[in-house]
Parts: C-alpha cells; structure tokens; sequence
C-alpha cells in the first residue's frame, strides 16, 4: 500500500507490535522499509543504518538480530530495484556477501544484489553469488539462486544455464532445487521460443529427480507455463503487463509479462 511512498508511519506507530516479530517475520517486517522508500537511491543507507550489519559482516550478538540485518539488506536491494551493475550499493551488497558467516544475513544479501543488479548482467556479481550457492547451505543457496537468474535476467546465457541446472540436478536440498528452478525462469524471461528447450528439460528432470531422492517429490519441473514471472522492474523499463494484473501492477509498481497462452491463475 505505502510502496515508493516513503511514508512508514504504520510501522512506527506499531513499533510494540513488530516488537514481537522474531525469525523470518522480523526479516520480512525490516525488507517492507525497502518497498516502503523503493526509488530513493540516496537515502537508502541512512534509513536502513539502524539494521545494517557491520561492513565486515559481523552479526550481532543480540537474538534475532540475523533477521534483522538480512531483511535490511534485501530492503536496500528492494530500494535500489533495477539500477544495475557498477553502482554503490551493488558492491557494498557484494562486500557482505562475501564477508558473511551466517546463512540469513547471506540469504539478505543475495536477495538484495539480485534485485538491485537486476539485468546487469555483472559476471563478477553472478560469480559471487555462485560462491555462495556451492556452500551448499539451503538458506543462503535458495536466493543465491534466485539471484543469479536477476542479474542475468533475459540472457537466455547458456553457460548460466548448464552451471544452474547442473548444481541442482547434485543438491540434495529441495530450497536450492527451487531458487535455481526460478532462477532459471528469470534468465530465459521474455524469450519466448528460445525457452522451449529448457523447459522441457526441467520436466523432464522433474521425474528423474524424484527417482534419485527416494521418491521425494522435487521441484525442479519450474512450469514456466502456466506461472506468470512477477518482478520488480524499474518504471521505465517497457513491459507488456496482463490486463488482469494491471490494477494490481500500477498500485505496487510490479509489472508482469505474459506469453499469450500463458496461464496467471497460479500467482
């Protein structure tokens, strides 16, 4: 309702209220300041310094304070959505996430480099992140990949592809298995026909996978399909938005683009 409004008045009239938030609701209550204040680039760190973690990437050693510096970071990410690779914020994202030890603040910052280099394309920041995912950590490798997808968005990059596929097909963790599949929707975004063939591979995998864990269903098969892709995309990008999301794309500045026989009954 606020996002790209600055206007964080409900959060601080209810501060007793957030008070109680703790694990991954005390992360997503701090990334909501990132939606909140989404475009203003300049005052991105001064507003979320409060939430920070140390430039070191030292956590605190109060409780839940994990939570907390991994959701600001996604918050800055969210603030920063799309402005692409070599700027500030996409180095000091970089910076932490290297400099991490703890797989939520990892998991914040991964999110947050995705969205901020998002269609950067910034091998340096892909190359991270696939640092982080071959960590094997599920928390941290889940956005690790998501986020690999973001920078790469709509490259279609085969290299990309095959090191994506190949690592989910060695994982035993259904959460990477799941970034890497979404991952691998965003780097094929918006081309259409060129997509055909891996999306028939990642069904196919889909079974093979299963036979491999035991029977435990894996989602691997990401059925680009029948899911419309919904991000966040910078205004001035130019995108095709489904008229039944248009209501709901203009009020959040989300935008979502659809192939024609695509299905949005599964957002």
């Amino acid at each position: 309702m606020h996002a790209g409004t600055t206007s964080d008045i409900f959060l601080r009239e209810n501060l007793e209220w957030l008070g109680y938030a703790s694990n991954w609701s005390k992360f997503t209550a701090t990334a909501a300041l990132g939606v909140i204040h989404k475009g203003h680039f300049e005052q991105g760190m001064l507003i979320l310094g409060p939430y920070l973690p140390s430039q070191n990437g030292g956590e605190s050693n109060l409780a839940g304070a994990a939570y907390s510096e991994g959701g600001s970071l996604y918050a800055l990410g969210l603030i920063n959505a799309g402005v692409g690779s070599g700027h500030t914020v996409e180095n000091y994202l970089r910076d932490i996430l290297k400099a991490a030890q703890g797989e939520v603040v990892q998991h914040g910052a991964a999110l947050g480099l995705g969205v901020a280099g998002m269609g950067g394309h910034n091998a340096e920041a892909y190359d991270d992140l696939k640092q982080t995912l071959f960590t094997d950590s599920a928390v941290a490798g889940e956005a690790a990949g998501y986020a690999m997808g973001l920078i790469m968005l709509g490259t279609a990059d085969a290299t990309c592809a095959d090191e994506m596929l190949t690592y989910a097909r060695e994982t035993q963790h259904e959460k990477i298995i799941r970034g890497l599949s979404v991952g691998l929707a965003f780097l094929f975004y918006g081309r259409q026909e060129e997509a055909d063939s891996i999306i028939k591979e990642l069904l196919a995998e889909k079974v093979g996978l299963s036979a491999i864990t035991h029977g435990r269903r894996v989602e691997l098969g990401f059925r680009i399909q029948s899911y419309a892709m919904v991000v966040f995309i910078p205004s001035h990008w130019p995108m095709q938005v489904h008229p039944t999301m248009t209501p709901f794309a203009s009020s959040c500045t989300l935008q979502c683009r659809t192939r024609p026989m695509m299905s949005v009954g599964r957002l």
